[in-house]
């Protein structure tokens, strides 16, 4: 990636508007009006991409920490940590993981500063997230608790919304006359009220579809595009909002997803296969931690000889629904893995074909551990490399950016926060990503 160095000038106007679509893969803009008619205020990166593994949390906080998943701490679905003296498995997605995984680690859930941190020195920055869809109740409440993590802003939610220290919020001026539920009461007040507000330098919606369409109906069905309409609609409604500020060069609007999508084939089980292959007691004594990513896994193998680690490795290979096995060191350079940690990773294999919709891109998939846990078959499902689930969206609308302009350059998730922080002239930190703004081919 090439990038020049960006200088901003101060303003107070300047604001950062932030919309992220679970699941959005680019090559559904054709089915989206509301995004098309955005792309005349800003540049669409036509090559941009989620870290590995291609999941929604770990994308989610590599967006607002601008670092890959081993700096940040959520490496996946499921992570593996050391709580009172003992190796555990914990779902960073689920009620009360938030508050489990700062105790373990000292304060803090994520292991760097989201943008909620580093914009509140401006003023105080809004996390949204939008209903959750009618019929949902269980455990996981998704990556909302961990946008701010630490609670500098505001963070408004259906199942719970929260003011700056974390205190619970009855009511709030931005919520007057609204119904969390509704996600179009919701959005109306993201852009009529938080994204007009002068205190609120950084603004963050959080879209829950198209990804909860993809996961329970296939790929450009009329379910999944009513879903994908009305996440449209959002996007259209706040664009529109934002537009005139946008044009002045004050806002910065950056509408984004956190990965693709793909079609399951068929869906296989780890557990089964290793211990098919003589692995039962390492899995049973916790020696081999199984973490599965949807169409990727990773296994824990620290403590595991090196023999037992080439066993493993070679058991991996000989699995027909495995495409690469990524060693250790793979993992590391992917940014998946912690340098100081030995894990070993699978890819699953792909297949030929669509959705029976016309959306490309089939593949198999990883059964959750212990339980088997949701079966996508014929729905969609992602978590590896494949061109389709790795492949996200970005458009980029405001100073240095051109208006109906288009980017081949490479770019990544991981660039979104310092792409921010540039618009508002406040220092980088330590990012994996880099700021858009002055891209070669944007000059």
């Amino acid at each position: 990636m090439v990038n020049t160095t960006v200088q901003v000038a101060d303003s107070s106007e300047r604001r950062v508007v932030l919309m992220i679509a679970d699941g959005l893969r680019p090559d559904a803009l054709a089915l989206m009006p509301g995004l098309s008619a955005a792309l005349r205020l800003g540049t669409w990166f036509e090559a941009h991409e989620a870290v590995f593994p291609s999941v929604t949390l770990a994308n989610a906080c590599s967006i607002v920490t601008g670092c890959l998943p081993a700096r940040h701490g959520i490496d996946g679905n499921v992570l593996l940590v050391e709580e009172n003296g003992e190796r555990r498995r914990l779902r960073p997605g689920r009620h009360g993981a938030r508050e489990r995984l700062a105790a373990i680690r000292g304060g803090s859930a994520l292991l760097r500063p989201t943008l909620s941190a580093l914009t509140a020195p401006l003023g105080t920055p809004v996390v949204m997230s939008d209903s959750v869809p009618a019929g949902v109740t269980g455990a996981s409440v998704g990556p909302i608790q961990l946008l701010d993590t630490n609670r500098h802003g505001f963070t408004f939610h259906p199942l719970g919304c929260f003011g700056p220290g974390g205190g619970a919020l009855q009511n709030h001026r931005f919520l007057a006359g609204v119904d969390p539920a509704r996600t179009s009461d919701l959005a109306d007040a993201f852009a009529r009220r938080v994204v007009v507000d002068p205190e609120v330098p950084f603004a963050l919606l959080w879209l829950s579809e198209p990804d909860f369409a993809s996961h329970r109906f296939p790929l450009g069905s009329p379910p999944w595009r009513a879903a994908l309409a009305g996440a449209d609609a959002v996007i259209a409604t706040v664009a529109e909002a934002v537009a005139p500020a946008v044009e002045r060069g004050d806002v910065l609007l950056l509408i984004c997803s956190d990965h693709g999508m793909e079609t399951v084939r068929d869906r296989h089980s780890l557990d089964a296969a290793l211990r098919n292959a003589g692995f039962a007691p390492e899995i049973d004594a916790g020696a081999a931690c199984l973490l599965p990513n949807g169409s990727s896994a990773s296994i824990a193998v620290d403590a595991l000889d090196e023999r037992r680690r080439a066993a493993m490795t070679d058991a991996l290979h000989c699995l027909p629904w495995v495409a690469k096995v990524l060693e250790p060191a793979e993992m590391i350079a992917l940014g998946a893995a912690a340098p100081d940690s030995a894990r070993i990773g699978l890819l699953c294999r792909k297949h030929p074909g669509d959705s029976g919709f016309g959306f490309p891109g089939v593949t198999d998939t990883v059964e959750d551990f212990p339980a088997p846990g949701s079966d996508y078959t014929n729905f969609g499902n992602h978590g590896g490399l494949g061109l389709y689930e790795r492949r996200a969206t970005l458009l980029a609308a405001g100073e240095g950016f051109m208006p109906a302009g288009r980017s081949a350059t490479p770019t990544s998730v991981v660039d979104i926060a310092p792409t921010a922080l540039a618009h508002l002239g406040l220092p980088g930190g330590s990012f994996d990503g880099k700021p858009l703004q002055g891209l070669a081919d944007l000059a």
